[in-house]
């Protein structure tokens, strides 16, 4: 098997984290290819075909306990994940996936359970997502979550603010085994601070993110990992 690999390089997740929050050393796999094209979206450079990368040439860059696989969307090579992420785990490793909610997380098998979890976004107005099916396959993918998973609503204004109530609303209102939410302000247009107070009076069971590498390292330019 081979993957389609945009980059592969060492920094710190500074984003929502399944397993430890912002700030947890990890290595990243980034994948190439997007069935979306949201309005502020800061991988663009994703979008493309990528290299073609074997298995084994992948995980022998793999140098951090914690590895983060992102893209693009990286579950449209959702076979080859899943085969990725086994040799992780048997090697020792614990895997975070993001992936934008169109399509339903791999079933996990019983030796990856508590090893592999999913960071979900839920896609604001102001993404201008177009897929006129996204509610639905949001929806399928959303149920394939479980409390060890998050999902993350990026946003950008009070239309996107009230959105995701709407959503929390309505998908975590029987409670139980549902996956943790986190928000995060669409970088250099939502104030954090603003968020942060809206979180604390209207959500205090979600959690707030904010993309610390992007403070960290603030002349990283678009393309560029860190």
């Amino acid at each position: 098997m081979s993957l389609r690999i945009v980059s592969i390089f060492d920094s710190v997740d500074g984003e929502a984290n399944a397993f430890a929050g912002a700030g947890q050393p990890s290595t990243f796999i980034r994948l190439a290819g997007c069935n979306l094209r949201c309005s502020f979206c800061d991988t663009k450079y994703s979008y493309g075909d990528g290299l073609e990368m074997g298995l084994d040439q992948a995980v022998e860059q793999v140098r951090l306990p914690h590895v983060t696989i992102t893209g693009g969307e990286p579950l449209l090579q959702a076979a080859d994940v899943r085969t990725l992420c086994q040799a992780l785990v048997v090697g020792g490793k614990t895997v975070t996936i993001e992936t934008n909610g169109t399509i339903r997380p791999f079933d996990r098998v019983p030796d990856l359970r508590g090893n592999v979890r999913f960071v979900m976004d839920r896609k604001p107005p102001s993404a201008q997502v177009v897929d006129l099916s996204y509610e639905m396959r949001w929806q399928h993918a959303f149920y394939g979550l479980g409390p060890l998973d998050l999902v993350k609503f990026v946003v950008a204004d009070d239309v996107d603010l009230r959105a995701a109530l709407k959503v929390r609303d309505w998908f975590w209102r029987s409670g139980g085994d549902q996956p943790r939410r986190v928000y995060s302000p669409v970088w250099g247009i939502m104030d954090p601070g603003d968020l942060a107070e809206w979180v604390i009076r209207n959500d205090p069971l979600g959690q707030f993110s904010l993309q610390i590498h992007k403070v960290i390292w603030p002349n990283v330019g678009q393309g560029e990992e860190r």
